[in-house]
């Protein structure tokens, strides 16, 4: 009797961890396209959001970040900067994050994560679209990261406005 009961929970075991790891493979499976857009376009979509940013931080290793979002029939078109120090070696997203609004609270949970998107220069310029599901709010969060050195790096988080899709 104990080594059936052993046998039917390593089963069940085995079937929960198979299923997370098929919810895994196909989250891994939504890409970010790339999107041509005009630096008018661009800039467009980034000015629709009130997080974007210019200002003195404490290193001063980021000058100016923001991200946005737009509505493409059932695609968001993301639009991200991330302006650095000259110094800097490497500057871009150490995250970014599509997020969907739950029912009708104002709780988010993230639908699509996408991480480490930089460029070995001083500025990173992002324009991409994903196709998520119609029907939902969605927004995206970025985390704006520059590097200097190995001892020497910065931060800074930026929300982009809220698209319905």
């Amino acid at each position: 009797m104990n080594r059936i009961l052993k046998k039917t929970i390593a089963i069940i075991i085995s079937v929960i961890t198979a299923c997370f790891v098929m919810l895994e493979a196909q989250a891994a499976q939504v890409e970010l396209e790339d999107v041509v857009l005009s630096q008018e376009q661009f800039n467009e979509i980034l000015s629709n959001v009130h997080s974007t940013d210019s200002v003195a931080r404490s290193s001063s290793l980021i000058t100016e970040y923001g991200v946005g979002a737009a509505k493409d029939g059932s695609k968001i078109i993301i639009t991200a900067k991330t302006v650095c120090a000259t110094s800097v070696t490497k500057c871009g997203l150490k995250e970014l994050v599509v997020q969907r609004r739950v029912s009708d609270q104002y709780e988010w949970s993230d639908y699509l994560v996408y991480e480490d998107l930089y460029a070995d220069t001083y500025t990173h310029a992002l324009s991409k679209s994903v196709t998520v599901t119609s029907g939902y709010q969605y927004r995206v969060t970025a985390v704006h990261y520059a590097k200097k050195s190995l001892l020497s790096t910065e931060k800074a988080e930026s929300t982009s406005n809220i698209v319905w899709i």
